[in-house]
């Protein structure tokens, strides 16, 4: 429950550089290293994790873009808590992009920040996936403006009807009862039968183009 560093620089930039190290720890882990290849990593981000997935991949957020998006609509709590303006707590911390991410899973993605030219490096397979019904992270100024404006066009799922919240786990009653915001859907939103689907287009989008990444890898050893 600590949101002291909410619309910080060290926030934005301090999430893809966890990412990183905890890539690097798991590689040099002798426990965990014979189970990751290298040439097979990917991300899944949600809401501000698509922001950092967004970076990893080797976006660099426009802060103007957000003051823009703030003054227009003051009344999105969610992205204008600091109204447009985030905190600038560090000034030592730029983007910093990974070369060993190879694919993108965005949920509800937050990508108000990146516009064509702050995306022109993201060069990375993406399947993208947004509720049609998100009343937390507006679509056409976060998943669907994404869509148009990523180099390599994503794998864009709309769902009909669904919220923000349908990407996070089926509720049980306790849960329903003590966070019904976050737990409740839209009549006719089968949140387990989205999340049963999510589960298979994950491993069929990741087998791909992790499956590719691995075929580049071998490809450029051999020359």
């Amino acid at each position: 429950k600590d949101h002291s560093r909410l619309g910080t620089v060290s926030n934005l930039y301090g999430r893809p550089i966890q990412i990183s190290q905890a890539i690097t720890a798991a590689l040099a882990e002798p426990m965990l290293s014979p189970f990751v290849d290298i040439d097979q990593i990917g991300v899944i981000g949600y809401s501000a994790g698509g922001e950092t997935a967004l970076i990893l991949a080797g976006a660099k957020p426009d802060f103007e873009r957000l003051r823009r998006y703030c003054q227009e609509r003051p009344e999105d709590r969610d992205a204008c808590t600091t109204k447009g303006e985030l905190v600038i707590d560090r000034d030592d911390l730029q983007p910093q992009a990974d070369p060993r991410i190879h694919a993108l899973m965005l949920m509800a993605p937050l990508s108000l920040m990146f516009g064509r030219h702050t995306l022109a490096d993201v060069h990375v397979p993406v399947l993208l996936y947004s509720g049609d019904g998100d009343q937390l992270v507006a679509v056409d100024k976060n998943a669907a403006a994404l869509a148009r404006k990523l180099p390599q066009p994503p794998d864009f799922k709309l769902l009909a009807g669904a919220g923000h919240f349908v990407f996070m786990a089926p509720c049980d009653s306790d849960q329903l009862a003590s966070m019904p915001a976050i737990c409740t859907d839209a009549d006719g939103v089968d949140r387990e039968g989205i999340h049963r689907d999510l589960v298979s287009e994950a491993g069929r989008f990741f087998s791909h183009t992790l499956g590719e990444a691995t075929r580049a890898g071998l490809q450029t050893a051999d020359q």
